[in-house]
């Protein structure tokens, strides 16, 4: 009688533990295939460069070098300075690890339904050198068409609020501490320099301080970017001045051309 019972505990633990096993299998079965999503970039993005791209290790805590404007939550490029004083352009944000927006900000409810996808870009930068950086040379398609008046900056999007608490002249794409120099200025195929520094509370006095290392940044642009370096030797401020007050007027041009449409 002892080894009967005997044999049935013995086949009751091997039942179990068959039983443990397949469950085991099964839930690792279910893991491993598992698939993962991805950001679908819109064709938009078809223009961007496909090299000198890198990806920052991710830091979920740290909030986004870019507020959310219009329906673009982050930035949608970044750029990141360097310790060797080279800029990278990439679309992962180098002080959260979160990814671009693959929305560009001005895509309205409106336009989006109707396959227009839009064609502002938010850029964020960010001072990975141990230098303070004075301004950045960009070259793009299209990218300093500023005399549409819709960026960031401009009553369409985010004038009057925290965001840009003062609303700079060049339409609203340079944001709360950053200018335009454009020597091209107003030929669309022109490329340029964007300068850091503060506003006034005006919106029409610009400091040019830099971009201190480990800070950060954020303007729009009317086209992709292409490439982007530190350049040498920074324009004069007098110059920088000189042409900000000569365009003055023509932002005001751009608002008040909108504003009637």
């Amino acid at each position: 009688m002892r080894k009967l019972t005997a044999a049935l505990v013995f086949a009751m633990g091997l039942s179990l533990l068959a039983g443990v096993s397949a469950r085991a299998d099964s839930f690792g079965s279910s893991r491993m295939s598992r698939s993962r999503g991805s950001i679908v970039r819109p064709g938009v993005f078809a223009g961007s460069p496909t090299t000198n791209i890198t990806n920052a290790p991710s830091t979920p805590s740290v909030a986004n070098t870019c507020p959310a404007f219009g329906i673009a939550d982050n930035c949608n490029v970044f750029l990141t300075i360097n310790p060797d004083s080279t800029v990278t352009i990439g679309y992962t944000d180098p002080l959260s690890g979160h990814q671009a927006s693959p929305l560009l900000y001005d895509c309205t409810v409106y336009h989006c339904a109707n396959g227009n996808m839009g064609d502002d870009w938010v850029v964020g930068i960010y001072n990975d050198s141990s230098q303070t950086v004075m301004g950045v040379y960009l070259s793009g398609t299209h990218i300093f068409e500023i005399y549409e008046g819709d960026g960031i900056c401009s009553s369409y999007f985010a004038a009057g609020t925290s965001l840009c608490s003062a609303y700079p002249w060049q339409g609203g794409y340079n944001g709360p501490n950053t200018v335009f120099y454009v020597p091209g200025y107003p030929d669309p195929n022109a490329n340029g320099f964007v300068f850091f520094g503060t506003w006034d509370s005006s919106g029409t006095d610009f400091t040019q301080s830099g971009l201190a290392p480990g800070r950060s940044a954020y303007f729009s642009l009317t086209g992709p970017l292409e490439t982007a370096e530190i350049p040498t030797p920074i324009p004069e401020p007098a110059t920088l001045t000189l042409f900000a007050t000569g365009l003055l007027g023509l932002g005001g041009w751009a608002r008040r051309r909108h504003a009637g449409n």
